[in-house]
């Protein structure tokens, strides 16, 4: 058995999953990286880590990975809960089966693969769960409800388990996101402009697509938004002797959840309808 630590990371084929389980291989991790497109890892096991299919919302799937694990390692220290989407819609624009299908694998899939994990880090006494949060579980905006509420809920799902889990030496963090380059706008983005030309919402829904195009724009050329930036805060919380309930990273993390804290509900929806306002005049 290997004295390396033994992380597993989903949503590793792309972003700051990818990126991450790079970088961990290149440090003496033994990295376990699970995403549905396995061709897209081979990065991953090129530099020494395993590449597995996951389907996060498949419990079958995700038994026989854990097992695999177990099976090859005896142990799994570190889980990074990253799989997951972005769902953007006004409320009433949003079918119930797409928001099904987002807490189905940006909630309910993590909390299985976590329940499959935690009786063998019991056993052991020892370990770390990390999952990805996002300003999104902090502050709420227009357009992002359904997005928004899973990351809530997983705020306070992880803040329940910590306090299960911590007398067998279990810990957990969250890391609160903020904006990074990778293609998770990118890939959302051709659904919210289509739910535009039908909706209610029309005014809401273009300050929305300029405010986030202008973010990802500025993110080309800021070190901040660097998808290793996640990596090495992914390090940092395995190395740390006590890891935090919560980490912020990425580009405008603290800034938007500190604006939020200090503008209160009521100002900070005053300040983003007062804009839409003014761009739904200037239009006309």
């Amino acid at each position: 058995m290997s004295d390396k630590k033994v992380v597993l990371i989903t949503g590793a084929s792309s972003g700051i999953g990818r990126t991450t389980a790079e970088y961990l291989c290149g440090k003496g991790y033994r990295v376990y990286g699970a995403a549905r497109r396995v061709n897209d890892m081979q990065e991953i096991q090129r530099k020494g880590g395993e590449a597995l299919f996951l389907d996060i919302t498949d419990e079958e799937n995700i038994q026989s990975i854990v097992s695999r694990i177990m099976d090859c390692e005896g142990r799994i220290d570190v889980l990074w809960n990253n799989a997951g989407f972005g769902l953007y819609g006004a409320i009433e624009d949003v079918s119930l089966d797409d928001a099904r299908r987002l807490f189905e694998t940006n909630l309910f899939g993590l909390s299985r693969l976590s329940q499959e994990v935690l009786p063998h880090m019991r056993k052991n006494r020892s370990g770390l769960i990390i999952s990805t949060s996002s300003v999104s579980g902090v502050i709420s905006c227009p357009l992002s409800a359904w997005y928004e509420a899973t990351k809530h809920a997983l705020e306070a799902w992880s803040n329940s388990l910590s306090m299960e889990v911590s007398q067998y030496n279990i810990n957990v963090s969250t890391v609160v996101s903020g904006f990074f380059d990778t293609d998770i706008w990118h890939s959302a983005r051709g659904d919210v402009v289509q739910r535009t030309q039908s909706s209610s919402y029309k005014a809401l829904y273009e300050f929305v697509i300029a405010q986030t195009d202008k973010a990802f724009s500025q993110c080309k050329n800021n070190k901040a938004c660097s998808t290793m930036v996640m990596a090495k805060m992914i390090e940092k919380i395995i190395n740390d002797p006590k890891p935090r309930r919560t980490y912020y990273t990425g580009y405008m993390a603290k800034r938007m959840v500190l604006l939020y804290k200090v503008l209160g509900f009521h100002l900070f929806k005053a300040m983003i309808l007062s804009q839409t306002n003014k761009n739904s005049h200037n239009d006309k």
